[in-house]
């Protein structure tokens, strides 16, 4: 398993033969950086690491699902030495578990959106001289600094939730059922859809509440649910859903389970603090 190693000063490009590498150095070069390339296989890279800034990752071309759990930790472990950019695809999607952990690692989903690659840059927590070098490109607000601050106000008001006082919430005679529970969120969820055919969604995107809601329901239903199903749920980009789960798993809102019949696969679950906060909203709400 090669990777192709392209040196872009301060921009290291590893890539198998994906798709993704590709249109990443078409990018790069139209913005003016040159690369040169050659070939070294993983466990090489991460034993003599090169000095860059920034390192482009593309997992489309590696077969995720068909790799050993060794070598996908062998890839995992190189993402987590220096500020990452990891492009995914549907079919690497439900298999990048361990890349979930490296810190800072931006996702990038194929194909990639030109406005979507430079937000990327700018979120990836690249040092002062990189920033620089990028500075003219036209980066949208959407920025990581801002998905971190959702995502803390997300978690400051469930604290504050599980905090008030147990007399302000309404009594229930006992405990509900899941499957009540789990009928109330499906409704909130399907109510949320239902407003999109008459507003543009993008007047209300809220896809942290969104992928929270989906997992408490799922927890009720015993349902596993996926990266992919969870990118679904979150009713935004796959890169866009991609980033929140990174940051609501960094906030300790949801966590990574592995599959225990593939290590390689991954599913995601709501946490149990949050999972009880939730019922106190359901308390209140309904």
């Amino acid at each position: 398993m090669d990777l192709i190693y392209q040196n872009h000063g301060n921009i290291v490009l590893l890539a198998g033969d994906g798709k993704g590498a590709a249109e990443a150095a078409a990018l790069l070069s139209r913005w003016g950086v040159s690369y040169q390339a050659s070939v070294m296989p993983p466990d090489s890279a991460s034993r003599n690491q090169p000095s860059y800034e920034l390192l482009i990752l593309d997992l489309t071309g590696l077969d995720l699902p068909n790799l050993s759990g060794q070598e996908v930790a062998a890839v995992a472990d190189i993402a987590d030495v220096a500020s990452t950019i990891a492009i995914v695809d549907l079919d690497s999607l439900d298999h990048i578990g361990p890349f979930l952990d490296a810190d800072p690692l931006e996702f990038l989903s194929w194909p990639i959106m030109e406005d979507e690659l430079m937000a990327a840059l700018a979120n990836a927590g690249v040092t002062q001289s990189f920033r620089e070098d990028v500075a003219g490109l036209d980066v949208g607000p959407e920025g990581l600094a801002s998905l971190r601050e959702d995502a803390e106000r997300v978690a400051r008001a469930l604290a504050r939730l599980a905090e008030a006082d147990v007399a302000t919430r309404p009594a229930r005679t006992g405990p509900r059922p899941p499957s009540q529970s789990a009928r109330l969120l499906r409704d909130l969820i399907r109510k949320r859809r239902l407003r999109s055919e008459f507003f543009p969604d993008e007047l209300f995107a809220d896809p942290g509440w969104d992928i929270l809601l989906d997992l408490a329901a799922a927890r009720h239903e015993r349902k596993q649910v996926s990266v992919s199903s969870l990118c679904i749920a979150a009713s935004v980009p796959t890169t866009t859903g991609l980033r929140w789960i990174k940051a609501l798993t960094r906030m300790g809102l949801i966590v990574r389970n592995a599959d225990p019949t593939d290590g390689r696969r991954s599913f995601i679950a709501i946490s149990e603090p949050t999972a009880a906060v939730m019922e106190r909203y359901l308390d209140i709400t309904h």
